[in-house]
């Protein structure tokens, strides 16, 4: 006569339980590149956003690379980051790229910025700064969302 094995049963269910539980919580997710947006606010009137000191790097569709108007290339950009965040208590980079290049290309900006900084924040045409804007009251000019 075969042995009666109904009492483990429970004991099976547990155990397969907490073998998936682990099996979920070792699985790496991907996450992608961590990058910021931008909420657009203004800036007091006469200003510069070079005089804000924000540090604003720009690829066009030509892939040139600028840091303001300051002509830059890949391969310098973060030993040129580096120089500047030196006087910075709040190591922050802007990205903005023309909209006809590849996700892939700005990804790789972005990823040569986070060398630097982990505060990387991309600006989008709606929140892309001009060099005079009036002051909304009571906001700064260029505040990281939160979402």
């Amino acid at each position: 006569m075969a042995p009666d094995l109904r009492f483990l049963s429970p004991a099976l269910a547990s155990l397969l339980l907490v073998l998936a539980a682990v099996s979920l919580v070792t699985v790496n997710i991907p996450v992608g590149l961590p990058v910021g947006l931008v909420s657009r606010h203004g800036y007091p009137p006469g200003v510069l956003c070079v005089e804000q000191r924000l540090i604003i790097v720009r690829i066009d569709a030509n892939h040139d690379l600028h840091i303001h108007a300051e002509p830059a290339s890949l391969s310098t950009l973060v030993q040129r980051l580096e120089e500047i965040m030196q006087t910075r208590v709040e190591r922050i980079v802007y990205v903005s790229a023309a909209s006809e290049l590849s996700y892939g290309e700005v990804a790789e900006l972005i990823g040569v910025v986070r060398q630097v900084t982990n505060n990387v924040y991309m600006l989008t045409p709606s929140s892309e700064p001009t060099m005079a804007e009036p002051l909304l009251e009571g906001k700064y000019p260029l505040t990281p969302r939160r979402d």
